[in-house]
């Protein structure tokens, strides 16, 4: 017996940080997912339906891409706030630019505390649809962190030739620089793990989905054929994954979502 205790002891003294505090661990699900502005493939808007995928996970945090927000074309609907409403969640919204009397771009649900929100438009051509990303500070009861979600442009720059999405991976690094808290990045990317916008964001962020050995396609979502929407972390080597997903076919979208369940020591 006393050998025992001391082996419990031994233990109990091992999981205890320097400070003499038992070390804390964070957990965050994660779903990200284009909804092309609610509109299925079978031409079909319906908030109930994509509203059930979303909640189908418990998603602790969700990124939305191609939302429209109080537009002609959704008849004037609200469709972040209205599927943080039947998700039973918190939300904002990104615009990237107006049109139909409202704003298309990003949104995040989140389940957890958000604290602050800024929208930050890509420099880019002015020849080509303008591109944002949207980064929500989130607070848990074991820590905080930063949530950016976008959609990157799939088109070349007239200007320079090259895809425009190279120089938004460019631009997400810059704006990172020099913070050094814990950040997800989600979003569609519109480039797959060979582009050169790839390697460029895994100079300063974990693949989180690859790390987890989910690598399959998602767009369309019919009939995959491409892998260009991630789920990514920093910093780098921080993060572990302990499941991931990609989303069941569904009509609701021409994409497929995916989900990741995420965890990290909080120092």
């Amino acid at each position: 017996m006393k050998k025992m205790l001391s082996v419990l002891l031994l233990l109990s003294l091992m999981q205890l940080g320097c400070n003499g505090q038992e070390k804390q661990m964070m957990r965050v699900r994660v779903l990200c997912y284009n909804i092309h502005h609610a509109q299925g493939t079978d031409g079909v808007t319906d908030y109930e339906r994509l509203s059930k995928i979303i909640t189908k996970y418990k998603p602790d945090i969700v990124g939305l891409q191609e939302v429209d927000q109080k537009t002609s074309r959704v008849k004037g609907v609200d469709q972040v706030k209205v599927l943080g409403e039947k998700a039973g969640m918190q939300w904002r919204f990104g615009n990237a630019f107006s049109f139909g009397g409202g704003g298309y771009g990003q949104g995040v649900l989140s389940k957890l505390k958000i604290i602050s929100d800024e929208n930050t438009p890509y420099v880019m051509s002015k020849k080509l649809e303008p591109r944002a990303f949207l980064n929500v500070g989130i607070q848990s009861g074991k820590g905080n962190f930063s949530f950016l979600n976008t959609h990157l442009s799939y088109e070349k720059d007239p200007d320079n030739k090259t895809k425009a999405s190279i120089d938004q991976a460019k631009q997400i690094n810059q704006y990172i620089k020099g913070k050094n808290g814990l950040m997800l990045l989600v979003g569609d990317f519109n480039s797959r793990p060979e582009s050169e916008t790839y390697k460029q964001l895994i100079t300063e962020w974990d693949d989180m989905m690859k790390i987890g050995g989910e690598e399959g396609f998602t767009s369309p979502s019919n009939n995959p054929r491409s892998r260009i929407d991630y789920i990514f972390a920093r910093p780098k080597g921080k993060w572990r994954i302990v499941e991931a997903r990609i989303l069941e076919a569904s009509a609701a979208s021409d994409h497929r979502g995916i989900f990741a369940v995420l965890e990290c020591d909080i120092d």
